[in-house]
């Protein structure tokens, strides 16, 4: 089973670094040992996840890791399937997506389920980090939709369900507006 982890753990790694996703960069896997790259400072002080460490600006890192979630979806072809503030570090205020053994591909049966459970998961964490942030679902499933993450019709359905959208606030593939 570690192995199997290992394996999964370094693929989904290359493939999203691949992809200009902010992951740690995979060296080599061998057995069930993985070495990937250090994130961190300088003195050797490992990067801290977002749980431990707040960004300063919770605003303007959500944004960042709204470009890093269109990233891993449209250019990696992967649905993480437990992004949470456990497994995003901050390193220097740049959010970096760790632990993706679990991810899956577009086209795997539960990525409908794991798409919508990442996305409310981060809106959830966001709003709760600073009453700022004025986020709300229509306007991340925008966000989503313009950067062509959903580009089919699974995809917008999956994501208009997300926030059980009634026809006033339904997002369609035609819809131009921020």
């Amino acid at each position: 089973l570690i192995y199997a982890w290992v394996s999964k753990e370094f693929k989904n790694l290359k493939r999203l670094h691949n992809a200009g996703v902010n992951v740690p960069e995979p060296y080599i896997s061998s057995n069930n040992v993985l070495i990937i790259e250090f994130i961190g400072d300088e003195k050797g002080n490992p990067a801290q996840p977002v749980r431990n460490q707040p960004p300063k600006n919770p605003e303007e890192f959500f944004n960042k890791l709204l470009v890093q979630l269109k990233k891993f979806v449209h250019e990696g072809k992967l649905v993480h399937g437990d992004l949470s503030n456990y497994n995003i570090l901050n390193q220097n205020e740049e959010p970096i997506i760790i632990d993706v053994s679990q991810s899956v591909v577009l086209d795997n049966p539960i990525s409908h389920e794991l798409l919508q459970r990442d996305i409310k998961t981060l809106v959830n964490e966001y709003k709760k980090l600073e009453d700022k942030i004025k986020k709300e679902s229509d306007s991340v499933l925008k966000s989503l939709y313009k950067s062509k993450i959903v580009s089919n019709k699974y995809f917008v359905d999956t994501i208009n369900s997300i926030f059980n959208f009634n026809s006033t606030k339904e997002v369609s593939k035609n819809d131009k507006t921020q």
